[in-house]
Order: C-alpha cells, then structure tokens, then sequence
C-alpha cells in the first residue's frame, strides 16, 4: 500500500491507497459487510473498474490488519448551463460494522475535501444518506429521483402514432452517434456530467455486467437515410416497474417513435404504467404530459458542497455573461463580492462582460455559507431561498441580479451516472 499523511485531523488514522490486488480484492469483502452482497456486486462488475475508477482515487483505513473503512472521490466533469465545472463525486463511503461508530468515516470525509480542495476541483457531490454528510458541509443541491421516477404515464395514453423513422435495438456501432444525442441534448443542462466515447464504453459494459441494461435495453430511432435521431435507455426491472432511465431525441417525430416503442415494450411484460426517470424541463417532459403523463415530483436529493469557489468561477464566467446578456440587466456595470466560508470571489462586470483589475460601482455584497452558493450555483433554488436565512447577508436590491445569474432550473444527473 502507498502511504498518505493526512493532518486533516489532531490525531487521524494511517490514510492509505489501495493499490496492491490483495486490497483492492479486499474492497469487495468491506462493501459485502457493510452494504450486502448486491452493491459489492456492483462495485465488482461496474464501480470498481478502470479507466473511470482508479486506485489511486481511493482511500482506506485499516484495522487490526483489515480494511475497516473506504471512501473514494471520482472526478466527473459537469455542466453548469453551458459551461464545464471539475466536479467529482465522493462514492463507497463504507465502515465495517465491527468498527462503526468511531469516526473512522469521518476523517475520510474530512481527507477527501481537503484533497479535492488541494487538486482544484470545484464541487463535490454525493448520492448519500441523511444526517451525516452535512456535517461536512454538504447540501442537497441537486435533485434526484433514487426512490422514485418523478413522472408516469398510462401505456393505454401511449398510441403507435405513425412516424417515418425505424427503431430498433443497439449497436455496438452506434456508440459515436449515442455519445453524440447525448453532447446535443446536454449541451446546456446544469448537472449533467460530460461523457467521451470512452466513458460510454465504460458505462455501457459496467451497466452490461451488472445487469442493469444490455444492449437490449437501449433502442434508437433511425431515419431512412440509416442516421439516428434519438435513443433511450430502459431499466426493465426498476424495483418492479417499467422506467425509462434517459433519452435524447431530436425533435417530435423521433420523441413520437420512441415513446411507442417504450409503449410496445411496457405492454410486452404486462405493465400499464411507463415510469420515466427524467429531468421535468426536459422536452420529453413537456411531450408526454401532453398525452396525460402524471408528475409525482422528486423524492430525495444529491448532496454538494463547493470546494475552490475561484476555479469555480472562473469556468462559470462566459456562462454568467451570457445569462446577464439574456436578462433584463443586460449590460450591467458593477460588482458583486460574493464572501463565503471557502473564499471570497469578486465578480466585475462591465457592459456586462467580466473584466478584471478594477471594481466598477455599484458594489453588491453578498455574504452567504458555500452549501447555499452551491444551490444557487446548480439552480437549486433561487434568490429568494436564501431571504431572512441566518448566517445570509443579503440586501433586497441584490436579487435581480442574483436571479439574473443565478436562475432556478431543473439540474439532473441521469441514472446510468447516479451513485457515483
């Protein structure tokens, strides 16, 4: 194992990698125990393995010669609108019972945000439990839908309408054109995370492996001239419903051909409902509360904390020009100092685009903790969350220009890239 010294805590716990097979076989043991032998499953099909999990991304503490608790941290691009954010999700945050209740977790939580701090990235996030991660400074600051898709529709709504273009089951061919629908459809959706071909090849074998979707689970609509124009992915067996786990589609008629595929589909294995796990901005949204889908709404929500709020901002500037540009503060001189726990940042705009050097009157201060930046960062929530919250600083004046540049949208991460 390397060796790394932690100083994150007075009097921490030997932080180690692990980088020999003996451990990293060892893992799979540690997941068994503490989350059952389906997440150690998954973690051996899909998780654990390279390129987009590497050893050195993880971190344990041992024991009485065994590995008593891991934590790893995974970057993942994000979009934040159109920009690209260094994000990265903390995943496996796992103690063996046998060692539970001594803060083992803890230092690893601890280590990780001042690594990733360290490294430069920007937000962390994590799909965890209540009650712990927020102690770390972490929020819910993206939604989710872990327990239950957010939308259904009859399939007695779902009619075999007729459309010129031929769906069918995937290819391995198709990879480049599916990693395209998916930069196309994604391009200025805040949460999702940025995937190159190869990341979908990891994707595509890891969901294969553990049995979430095989190529028999992913259909695409295709034109007469053999280009595709939409794909979704199915999860058949989402605790005993019929879900649609993500979609791309390029205009009505390829939403159309593929909503009466997950229709023949649904009435195949004999289910009347067609679950749809999706963002409820999206356009296939809007497409099939028009044929009587039901909106339930988001049962939990992803954990995120800010981490270099400069590096942050930094990337989100050409965004942030170009929300002031569509609002009605278009060409705004001015400056905004958003002061928090992690760091100030000093935002000077004029004619609306981002100069650096002076600071242009008028001031605008803001003094507000990371976890409600970060939501306001994601869309979240808006401006008018944060009114009268302790700990805020705020003046009334403020908010057309923080909800200018820091609208409320629906940030999604789809499913295939959910639990880390």
């Amino acid at each position: 194992m390397s060796r790394i010294h932690s100083d994150v805590d007075a009097n921490p716990d030997p932080i180690t990698i692990p980088a020999d097979d003996r451990a990293w076989s060892e893992l799979s043991l540690l997941f068994e125990e503490a989350y059952g032998p389906e997440d150690a499953r998954l973690w051996r099909a899909f998780h654990g393995q390279p390129p987009f999990c590497q050893r050195d991304w993880c971190r344990v503490i041992r024991r009485d010669g065994r590995i008593a608790s891991h934590i790893c941290f995974v970057p993942r691009p994000m979009r934040i609108g159109a920009a690209v954010i260094r994000a990265g999700a903390i995943g496996y945050v796992a103690t063996h019972p046998d060692y539970g209740g001594r803060g083992l977790a803890s230092q690893l939580m601890n280590y990780w945000t001042a690594e990733a701090t360290a490294q430069g990235h920007h937000l962390a996030y994590i799909h965890g439990i209540p009650d712990f991660y927020e102690r770390f400074g972490y929020r819910h600051a993206l939604p989710a839908d872990g327990r239950d898709p957010p939308m259904w529709i009859d399939v007695a709504n779902v009619s075999a309408a007729p459309t010129s273009l031929t769906v069918r089951g995937y290819r391995p061919g198709d990879l480049p054109a599916l990693a395209r629908l998916y930069a196309q459809d994604n391009r200025q959706r805040s949460g999702t995370l940025v995937r190159s071909v190869a990341y979908w090849q990891w994707l595509l074998e890891g969901l294969a492996a553990f049995g979430a979707i095989g190529a028999e689970g992913i259909r695409v609509a295709q034109r007469p001239d053999g280009q595709l124009v939409g794909y979704a992915m199915i999860f058949p067996a989402d605790l005993g419903r019929f879900s649609l786990g993500e979609i791309a589609a390029q205009g009505e008629e390829a939403m159309t051909a593929l909503l009466n595929e997950l229709g023949r589909l649904a009435r195949e294995v004999g289910h009347d409902r067609l679950h749809l796990r999706l963002p409820l901005d999206h356009p296939f949204a809007a497409f099939c509360v028009a044929r009587g889908a039901q909106v339930v709404g988001y049962s939990d929500g992803v954990y995120a904390r800010l981490l270099d709020v400069t590096g942050l901002f930094q990337a989100l500037g050409p965004e942030l020009e170009a929300r002031l540009a569509r609002s009605a503060l278009r060409g705004w001189t001015g400056t905004l100092r958003l002061e928090t726990d992690v760091g100030t940042v000093t935002l000077p705009f004029v004619n609306g685009s981002l100069r650096s050097g002076n600071q242009p009157a008028p001031l605008r201060v803001v003094q507000l903790p990371q976890s409600w930046l970060a939501r306001l960062v994601t869309g979240y929530c808006d401006v008018a969350a944060l009114h009268r919250r302790r700990g805020i600083v705020l003046e009334r004046e403020d908010w057309p220009l923080l909800k200018a540049l820091f609208p409320r949208g629906c940030s999604y991460i789809w499913a295939a890239d959910g639990n880390y």
